[in-house]
C-alpha cells in the first residue's frame, strides 16, 4: 500500500504520440490562420509541452521562435492573460480563449507577435497583417510592439473580443 501511495506522486511519462489539438480550433474566426500555407506543426495545451521525464529532467516538446519571445509573451506581457489560454498553435507560442478557442495572438520569430485586436482597441499606427485580416471584419490582426505598456493592454483587448471575460 505504501508502495502505491509513493508511486502515486511520480511523474510518469506520456506515451510517444504526438498531442495535436488542431480540430478544435477549426472554427470560422480562425480560418485564415489554418490556411494550408500556414507551417503544419503540432498543436497543443502549453500544459502539454512536457514530453517526457528522464530522470528528474523535463524533456519539452519543440516549440519554434526564440525562447526570450515565449517569455516575453506569455510570462511578461502576457502575465495578465489567465494560464489557460497559453497555447502552442502549429509549433508557435500562442494565446488561445479557452471557451471560444479563438486564437487572439501568437508569437514567432525572434521578435514577432500579432494580436486579433478589436478595431475599437488602440490599433491605428501598427502594422496590420493582411493575409489574417478579413477587411469585412471587426477585428484586426496587428503586430504588436515589444513595449509591456502597449503589449498588455492589447492583449487584454483581443482576449475580451474573442470570448467572455475569464
Amino acid at each position: 500500500m505504501l508502495r502505491r501511495l509513493l508511486q502515486s506522486f511520480v511523474l510518469s511519462p506520456k506515451p510517444d504520440c504526438i498531442i495535436d489539438d488542431l480540430a478544435v480550433l477549426r472554427i470560422p474566426e480562425n480560418e485564415r490562420l489554418l490556411h494550408p500555407s500556414f507551417p503544419y506543426f503540432p498543436t497543443y495545451p502549453y500544459r502539454e509541452s512536457v514530453e517526457r521525464i528522464e530522470g528528474k529532467r523535463a524533456i519539452m516538446r519543440p516549440i519554434n521562435g526564440h525562447p526570450d519571445l515565449h517569455q516575453y509573451f506569455w510570462f511578461e506581457a502576457g502575465d495578465v492573460i489567465p494560464k489557460e489560454c497559453r497555447w502552442v498553435f502549429r509549433g508557435n507560442a500562442a494565446l488561445i480563449h479557452p471557451t471560444t478557442m479563438i486564437v487572439f495572438a501568437l508569437a514567432s520569430g525572434t521578435h514577432d507577435i500579432t494580436v486579433r485586436a478589436p478595431v475599437s482597441s488602440m490599433v491605428d499606427g501598427l502594422v496590420v497583417n493582411a493575409n489574417w485580416t478579413d477587411p469585412a471584419s471587426s477585428v484586426r490582426w496587428v503586430q504588436s510592439p515589444l513595449n509591456l505598456d502597449e503589449c498588455r493592454p492589447l492583449l487584454i483587448d483581443a482576449m475580451h473580443s474573442a470570448g467572455p471575460k475569464l
